[in-house]
C-alpha cells in the first residue's frame, strides 16, 4: 500500500519537477524487508556449450548490428555476448525435435538482448523478420518445422 501511494504521488511530483536527486533524499527512511519467497519452475535445458559455440560462430559480434560494442569479458578475454534463444524453449513442448539448437540461437549484446525482450513490438518485429530470412532453412534442417507466421507469434509471445 506504502508503494502504491508513493508511486501514485511521484507521477504526480513528476510534473512539478519534484523527483530530483536532493528531493529524493526525504525518502531516505529505514523500510522493513518484504519476506522472502520459495519460487518453483519448470525449465527446459540448455546445452552451455552450444551457447558458447553459437557466439564464436558468430565471432562474438552482436548479429542484430555487428557494430555494436560490448566490454571483454574476463572469463575468455572476448566480447561479452549473449546467447537468445529465438524460438523460446518455453515453447519446446510444441516441438518434437529440440528448440535448443544452434539454428535456433543469435549471438547478441546485452543491448540488443534486453531490447528484443523487452522493447516495442514494432522495434522487435523487423529484427525477427531479417533472422527468419536468414535461419529459415536452418530451422527445417534442425527438424524446426515451422511457417513465418508461426516463428514471429512464437518470438513474440511470451516476453518477459
Amino acid at each position: 500500500m506504502y508503494s502504491a501511494g508513493l508511486n501514485n504521488y511521484c507521477h504526480f511530483a513528476e510534473e512539478s519537477g519534484f523527483l530530483n536527486a536532493t528531493a529524493m533524499t526525504c525518502l531516505d527512511v529505514p523500510v522493513e524487508p518484504r519476506p522472502s519467497v520459495v519460487w518453483e519452475n519448470m525449465q527446459w535445458q540448455r546445452s552451455n556449450i552450444l551457447r558458447v559455440q553459437a557466439l564464436a560462430a558468430a565471432k562474438y559480434a552482436c548479429e542484430v548490428d555487428s557494430v555494436h560494442k560490448s566490454f571483454i569479458a574476463r572469463k575468455n578475454d572476448k566480447p561479452y555476448m549473449e546467447g537468445h534463444h529465438l524460438i523460446p524453449l518455453l515453447n519446446q513442448g510444441r516441438f518434437e525435435y529440440s528448440l535448443d539448437v544452434y539454428a535456433n540461437i543469435v549471438c547478441l549484446c546485452p543491448v540488443c538482448h534486453r531490447m528484443l525482450h523487452y522493447g516495442r513490438k514494432q522495434d522487435v518485429e523487423p529484427i525477427l523478420e531479417r533472422f527468419w530470412i536468414e535461419r529459415c532453412k536452418r530451422f527445417e534442417h534442425s527438424g524446426l518445422s515451422l511457417t513465418e507466421g508461426q516463428f514471429m507469434n512464437l518470438a513474440l509471445k511470451n516476453r518477459i
